[in-house]
């Protein structure tokens, strides 16, 4: 009865661990901190071995072109350690960024592993404040907003301007490609008014990179 038993639960581990995949990963998840220049870090996913014969690594699938992934060998002998190294291109990117990377091994009846990469990127341009404000009955001074832009390379921004033309609107490059600062005027605070502005890059700009901002007497 108790060899019945034990042979029960043997056989469900190595069942259980054919399914799990033939290589052991310690992490299979892997958090990016952006570098002070807008730079992901390269990771690697460490893997081992744990079968009794050589595991050949058939596959290594990211899920877009921004990651790449490097393989220093394909097959592996019982208990050899490997690496997977990964690295994601943050161009174009920002917010919560996810991606996986789908690693296949001819080993029998193991499942693909999935590998994931996580970073939690700036948006590609930021305002400081987003909106500019003015109490009626108060000056119609300038206001400023600070634009930062937050991806490698920077953007170019050439000019900005107010949907309603009354508003005067000037853009200053304080650090090129960088920072700048626009600078509002309203034409008077009498009475409610309200005005998007609008920024213009010499060039193209990451999806979803807001190039406008709002002005308004209240």
């Amino acid at each position: 009865m108790y060899n019945r038993r034990f042979c029960f639960v043997a056989a469900a581990l190595a069942f259980a661990s054919s399914l799990s995949g033939a290589l052991t990963w310690p992490e299979t998840e892997l958090a990016l901190r952006p570098r002070a220049d807008g730079t992901l870090p390269v990771v690697g996913f460490a893997f081992r071995n744990e079968t009794g014969g050589s595991v050949t690594i058939t596959q290594v699938q990211p899920t877009c072109d921004c990651t790449t992934v490097e393989l220093a060998q394909k097959t592996y002998a019982p208990g050899e350690k490997g690496s997977i190294t990964a690295r994601l291109d943050p161009k174009g990117l920002s917010g919560l960024v996810r991606r996986t990377i789908t690693v296949s091994t001819d080993e029998p009846g193991s499942q693909p592993q999935v590998l994931t990469l996580i970073a939690d990127l700036p948006e590609a341009i930021t305002y400081a404040p987003h909106e500019l404000r003015w109490r009626t009955g108060e000056k119609p001074l300038a206001k400023t907003v600070d634009v930062l832009v937050n991806v490698p390379g920077g953007i170019a921004l050439e000019t900005a301007w107010a949907n309603d033309p009354n508003f005067k609107v000037e853009l200053v490059a304080v650090v090129a490609r960088s920072h700048y600062r626009v600078k509002v005027t309203p034409p008077e605070t009498t009475g409610p008014l309200q005005a998007v502005i609008l920024l213009r890059a010499n060039g193209s700009v990451p999806p979803g990179a807001g190039l406008t901002f709002s002005a308004r007497v209240q």
